[in-house]
């Protein structure tokens, strides 16, 4: 059963009128054109996978699921949030471990990637143990991060991001 029971007949019909109104009037004012549709405050995203270092993040994806899986015998899936073309930090989420990297995009070679691969205190959250409710809970902590945080970084890696596939 849904939120509300419409018991009339009379009250189920004005209810669907009312609805396809609304439905009409927001179709008609609505400019529904992605061309017609400007906001130059939103930067544009860069893709991971664009990036002319890409295949030596793959490499250190491998390296990754080597060190911190190894027994891994099935794909591994990492969901890397777009950026602005000049941001010095993304987010990366690995589904299979639960881990939510806050990470620098890396250059050409495997070496500027070291960053991701070895990361230092805070740029690498276990959502298993490292997500608390409160802000108060927090704290000082460079490992924890609350609830609401987390939510919107995986929202902005598994929804608006790139899946990359990492295989054995």
């Amino acid at each position: 059963m849904g939120l509300c029971e419409i018991k009339s007949a009379a009250a189920h019909k004005f209810a669907l009128t009312v609805m396809a109104m609304f439905l009409a009037t927001s179709c008609v004012t609505a400019d529904v054109n992605p061309k017609n549709q400007k906001n130059t405050d939103i930067p544009s995203l860069v893709s991971i996978v664009d990036s002319p270092g890409f295949e030596a993040f793959k490499l250190t994806l491998s390296h990754i699921v080597k060190e911190r899986n190894p027994s891994a015998d099935k794909l591994q899936h990492f969901y890397v949030a777009r950026y602005p073309e000049n941001s010095v930090i993304t987010y990366m989420f690995w589904q299979e471990m639960k881990l939510l990297w806050i990470m620098s995009p890396g250059g050409l070679d495997e070496e500027s990637w070291l960053g991701v691969r070895y990361p230092s205190g805070g740029q690498l959250i276990d959502l298993q143990n490292g997500v608390v409710s409160t802000v108060d809970e927090v704290g000082s902590s460079s490992y924890l991060v609350t609830k609401n945080w987390a939510a919107k970084r995986l929202f902005e890696t598994l929804i608006k991001g790139d899946l990359i596939s990492v295989n054995q």
